[in-house]
């Protein structure tokens, strides 16, 4: 398999799966006429600037890669970035974890020091109501 036939198969399947994504299909349309007309790069390009978000970058980026490399070495790049978003993700979710985690602890110190600080308070008053008690004598 050619250089072409890889670029050829991005770009049909590509044309084929565009309705399935309505979300992303003006940009889409867009990338396929720049692919027509500039070729893949500046596609991957158009296709980066429209969506404008990180995960459309590294898209962009992992497919001009894997479209000027062999099949084998395309399947290698593919493997690799998986287990980088994997790991991304994963450690996004343990970040999301130990947030979450320090915000219920502090919803849970401030209720105990409330149940803790009841009796403080009303010894205080009980104190005050005394000692007014004890003055006014």
């Amino acid at each position: 398999m050619n250089e072409s036939q890889v670029i050829c198969n991005v770009y049909h399947l590509l044309l084929e799966y565009r309705n399935y994504y309505q979300a992303i299909r003006p940009a889409l349309e867009k990338m396929i006429l720049t692919w027509n007309s500039n070729g893949s790069e500046a596609a991957w390009n158009v296709f980066e600037k429209e969506i404008g978000t990180h995960e459309a970058t590294m898209l962009a980026t992992v497919m001009k890669d894997v479209e000027q490399t062999s099949p084998a070495k395309a399947l290698h790049t593919l493997t690799q970035k998986q287990e980088q978003f994997a790991n991304a993700n994963y450690e996004t979710f343990q970040d999301y974890l130990k947030d979450r985690g320090v915000i219920i602890f502090l919803v849970i110190f401030i209720c105990a020091m409330a149940i803790v600080s009841n009796p403080v308070i009303a010894q205080y008053l009980q104190y005050k109501e005394m000692m007014e008690s004890y003055n006014s004598l």
